[in-house]
């Protein structure tokens, strides 16, 4: 009796092993796939421009992330309301909500991120706060700006604040095709790149309206063909055709309505 009793009691041990190391397995590889969906929703480039809007009651701020060279800014904006892309022809990467701008921003956003109601995921959260705090705080600016900010100053002003220098020393040239139909629309995209330093050459209007829109590019891929992607989400097309402008942007009518909306 003894024997048979010795001889189970450690196939009991051994089976109990093995099913404690397989359900760890299963959380572990869980754990595994879920931070590699995060990550893949991730925006925060490491080596580029961030911009991120903080929306509160009282007032709205953008900070600027530059994450290329190692700066810092944030602008209150008041007279402001909602989302801003149009009201300041800017576009916004990432918004978050309720944090309060007196304190550490990052920090809060990291340590309040699941009551921010954020557009962004807790591994950009973590590099913006990683980033702010490896600055100097000689690189982390404050600037305030008043809407409407429509005069030559203010307009100065933003694209100084907003600028993003890897873009600019690119320095890819931008051709912009207003093909909805909707007048202005070319125009208005074409102030939005170039407040963060885009080289826009032309903007026309085609002859006839298209459906749809398309970023068409020649030779390799830029970071600025990446960053218009990000911002526009158009759809991208390389071309061999001759052109004047490196990359031409082309409005179509479904998203040129999304864009007055």
């Amino acid at each position: 009796m003894k024997k048979t009793k010795n001889f189970v009691v450690p196939k009991v041990r051994q089976t109990i092993l093995f099913i404690g190391l397989l359900i760890f397995l299963l959380v572990l590889a869980g754990l595994i796939i879920k931070t590699l969906l995060i990550l893949n929703k991730s925006s925060v480039n490491p080596h580029h421009q961030f911009i991120l809007q903080i929306m509160n009651q009282q007032q709205n701020i953008l900070v600027v992330f530059s994450l290329d060279t190692g700066n810092m800014m944030e602008v209150f904006l008041q007279n402001s309301h909602g989302l801003i892309t149009k009201q300041l022809s800017i576009p916004v990467d990432g918004t978050v909500h309720n944090i309060d701008p007196n304190s550490d921003i990052t920090r809060n956003l990291l340590f309040h991120f699941h009551d921010s109601n954020a557009t962004i995921t807790i591994f950009d959260a973590l590099q913006l706060f990683f980033f702010s705090h490896t600055i100097s705080s000689d690189n982390i600016h404050k600037d305030t700006i008043i809407l409407p900010a429509s005069d030559a100053v203010s307009q100065q002003q933003i694209a100084k604040d907003f600028q993003d220098t890897t873009l600019y020393k690119e320095n890819k040239s931008i051709a912009i095709v207003n093909a909805t139909g909707i007048s202005g629309l070319g125009t208005m995209l074409a102030t939005l790149l170039s407040h963060i330093g885009a080289n826009v050459i032309s903007v026309t209007t085609a002859q006839q309206n298209k459906a749809s829109s398309v970023i068409l590019y020649n030779g390799e891929q830029s970071y600025t063909l990446q960053r218009m992607e990000h911002i526009l989400r158009f759809q991208l097309q390389q071309t061999n055709t001759p052109s004047l402008a490196d990359i031409t942007i082309t409005i179509g009518t479904k998203e040129g309505k999304n864009m007055m909306q």
